[in-house]
């Protein structure tokens, strides 16, 4: 009798045992199960995380003497955004720009139009690094101190950009052949620095508030778009505004190849049309 209840009792124990380390096992499972879900769930939801694909950029002279040419500085990286990563870059930098169209009457489009032309839909190195779509500088000649930090201001510096400062010059370190192969001292450089973003967000709001509207240059292009639509419509009147906001800051001989590149994105895209859609009217691909 006694044997009998303590075997009763092992086989109690034995079970009990065995319940608890399959319990264990399973909420071992499900925690990591759930911190997976929690995982995919942040970059579902978090575009800054999903959209940093790893780019390979092209060369400049510092990465590679046989290859590089410091015109690659500006060029987008590969691999070349999917339509659906277009698409939605398109939704993402709408949703960011519609508040001002809304309050200021600053057509979504045209701002999202600007974000595609200068960043090529986030794959250039300043878009990637820096979160800065639109090349948006920090200049500050003072002495001793180029990279913003004083005034507490990340920057990035886009190393192998040509000089663009004018009256200045920039030590040659190095030099491969010719004028695009140069390696140039970056030390003491302030025309390559670009203002840090934590967000696409942020750029833009800094894009519109910090710069349009405290601009009277940007200012008066803003109230020419409004009174344009009555003349041109809507379409071709986004297209004008989106030429004069890029405009100031270019020279001459990229001003025709801007105002062809804004025209066509919002063509492409179908941008600035009442009724807003991202496909575009023929893709194979799609």
């Amino acid at each position: 009798m006694r044997r009998r209840k303590a075997l009763k009792k092992c086989l109690i124990f034995s079970t009990s045992v065995f319940s608890f380390l399959a319990f264990s096992n399973i909420s071992v499972a499900q925690k990591k199960l759930s911190s997976f879900n929690l995982f995919t769930n942040s970059i579902a939801n978090n575009p800054l995380i999903a959209r940093k694909t790893n780019l390979v950029f092209p060369p400049i002279p510092e990465e590679n003497p046989e290859t590089g040419l410091n015109s690659n500085a500006h060029l987008p990286g590969n691999p070349e955004p999917t339509m659906r990563e277009k698409e939605a870059f398109i939704e993402e930098i709408n949703q960011y720009a519609l508040p001002f169209e809304e309050k200021y009457g600053i057509p979504t489009g045209v701002i999202t139009a600007i974000a595609i032309v200068e960043s090529h839909f986030g794959r250039t190195r300043v878009a990637y690094y820096a979160n800065n779509l639109f090349k948006i500088k920090y200049i500050n000649p003072r002495k001793g101190r180029y990279d913003g930090s004083w005034e507490n201001i990340k920057t990035y510096q886009l190393v192998g950009q040509s000089n663009e400062a004018p009256n200045t010059a920039v030590l040659i370190k190095k030099n491969y052949g010719d004028d695009n192969k140069l390696v140039l001292d970056q030390a003491r450089r302030f025309d390559n620095r670009y203002r840090v973003f934590n967000t696409y967000q942020e750029c833009v709001n800094f894009l519109v508030n910090d710069l349009w509207l405290k601009d009277e240059y940007y200012k008066a292009a803003i109230e020419k778009y409004k009174t344009n639509i009555i003349a041109l419509g809507r379409n071709n009147a986004a297209k004008h505004l989106g030429f004069d906001l890029g405009m100031k800051k270019l020279n001459s001989t990229a001003i025709n190849a801007y105002q062809s590149s804004i025209a066509k994105v919002i063509d492409e895209w179908k941008l600035c049309q009442s009724k807003r859609t991202f496909e575009k009217s023929t893709d194979p691909h799609r």
